[in-house]
């Protein structure tokens, strides 16, 4: 099988689960709370990341996977009012949920491509991890300052002309 027909031929396979799944996921996930407006971050009280916010094929969907979610697609919810963001990311959050279960029952999580591309995701995910907690967590802001001006200091000056007619 030749790669440009495999990828036709997975690019419709995705497709029809798409919207296999977008008419599914209603009936399929049942939404324990119905999605809050954004509130404003002054009035916002905490929430526990380990609220339900849904239950998808017999599994919690949690306020913590709800804002991952948020976070992971927060660009393309950009152009969305900030109060419709949060239904957004869980309808997302939902179709994901079902849609990645279809492929599991179907096999796809076995295809060695898909494998390779697992591990890839996975290794960048541990890379961003360790970068954050390893290396942007320990500096400090005084040690940011410090670098600034070492760097500010060491620049030749620049002969500026402002010419006009």
């Amino acid at each position: 099988m030749t790669l440009l027909f495999r990828r036709a031929s997975l690019a419709s396979l995705g497709l029809a689960f798409g919207l296999s799944a977008l008419s599914l996921s209603p009936v399929m996930a049942q939404e324990a709370a119905p999605a809050q407006p954004a509130a404003p971050a002054a009035a916002a009280k905490p929430v526990d990341p380990n609220t339900v916010v849904a239950t998808i094929n017999g599994q919690p969907l949690t306020e913590a996977d709800l804002g991952l979610a948020e976070g992971e697609l927060s660009q393309q919810f950009q152009q969305l009012p900030p109060e419709q963001r949060r239904a957004a990311a869980l309808s997302a959050a939902i179709e994901i949920r079902v849609m990645a279960a279809q492929a599991v029952a179907t096999g796809l999580d076995k295809d060695a491509d898909f494998q390779r591309r697992m591990a890839f995701l996975q290794q960048r995910a541990l890379h961003g991890e360790m970068v954050e907690k390893g290396v942007v967590a320990k500096v400090t802001d005084a040690e940011i300052r410090a670098r600034y001006d070492q760097e500010i200091a060491n620049t030749p000056p620049v002969n500026e002309v402002h010419a006009r007619h």
